[in-house]
């Protein structure tokens, strides 16, 4: 016997209407209000669902009190989650949330003791974690791992072009620049799937205007010795995701182009001199989405692929990158 899971969305853009559907294509799940904003847009996404007016909001904190909710979805601009998760916390609601949970470390840790105190399950949104390529590269790291050595990892888009004069590129808004909007999903990547303790940070980074990071260059220092380089550049002509993870007995090697179906990425395993294992990217689009893994712990009440957690630790390193480039020292965690 399933149970209907009532989700409300917070934002109403691209990214609401995409994980509202993910949500929508499940068996419990169900999108009962929406909010923005925008009015337009707040009535355009719930006609998609056939929300009556009553359940389409132009203020969120109206949905929460008025709509029978059990969960919601924020995808609006990063300087809003902080209220908005905070609220929801208040009432027990369940959240997916776009990443970056938030962009200040005060603030992710008050959301941290929040919801430890809160019914609530929290996920962020950092797809990777549920991506088979992914998953199959932490295989290589679990129970008897090979020690890592040394990862590269760069991330190239059209990002100043799709993003100049939208709020991803007013500070306000945003909080920062690419590093802090995309490349956290690569050392999120990183992270996830080889369990390493990052100690310090450094880096250099290129701004677009004042706070709006462009381009860069920021080195990991873990435990264990090893180092991950991590390159982004904002103003390519072509998109790339690449990972290199060297270790003692070979390498993985992530490439990504574009974000089409047609351009999956592939996993390369190295055994000693040869590439003896490639797999193409198993499906990445067959994968389940965010909103649909969402409902799935909710009805399972299986941990979350990244939760808040896993966000502080981002958080604190995109802030220790930023503060290196600015300072030009090393930052240590």
């Amino acid at each position: 016997m399933h149970s209907e899971i009532s989700v409300g969305v917070v934002g109403c853009g691209t990214l609401g209407e995409r994980l509202a559907k993910q949500v929508a294509g499940t068996v419990d799940g169900q999108i009962t209000a929406v909010t923005d904003v925008n009015e337009e847009s707040a009535q355009a996404l719930a006609s998609q669902f056939g929300l009556p007016a009553e359940e389409t909001y132009s203020d969120y904190t109206r949905m929460y009190s008025e709509a029978d909710l059990d969960a919601v979805i924020i995808t609006t601009p990063h300087c809003f989650h902080y209220e908005q998760i905070m609220d929801a916390l208040e009432l027990d609601l369940d959240i997916l949330t776009e990443k970056p949970l938030v962009t200040d470390l005060d603030e992710a840790f008050e959301i941290s003791e929040k919801a430890d105190r809160s019914e609530s399950m929290v996920m962020v949104g950092f797809q990777r974690r549920i991506q088979s390529v992914f998953k199959r590269a932490r295989e290589r790291y679990q129970t008897t791992p090979p020690e890592i050595r040394y990862i590269d990892a760069t991330l190239t888009e059209h990002w100043l072009e799709l993003k100049d004069g939208t709020w991803r590129t007013d500070l306000e808004y945003s909080g920062g620049g690419f590093f802090t909007d995309a490349v956290r999903h690569l050392i999120d990547a990183i992270l996830w799937v080889t369990g390493l303790t990052p100690t310090k940070v450094d880096a250099t980074m290129d701004f677009y205007r004042e706070g709006i990071e462009s381009s860069g260059v920021m080195t990991i220092h873990f435990d264990n010795g090893a180092k991950a380089t991590i390159t982004g550049f904002a103003d390519a002509r072509t998109i790339r995701e690449e990972y290199y993870f060297c270790d003692e007995d070979g390498s993985l090697l992530i490439e990504g182009h574009g974000w089409d179906e047609s351009e999956r990425k592939t996993l390369k395993i190295v055994d000693g001199d040869t590439w003896d294992r490639t797999q193409p990217h198993l499906q990445q689009h067959s994968d389940p989405g965010k909103g649909e893994v969402f409902i799935e712990c909710l009805q399972t009440g299986r941990e979350p692929p990244a939760s808040i957690e896993n966000s502080v630790k981002m958080i604190e390193l995109i802030q220790a990158a930023r503060d290196s480039a600015m300072s030009g020292e090393i930052v240590h965690l």
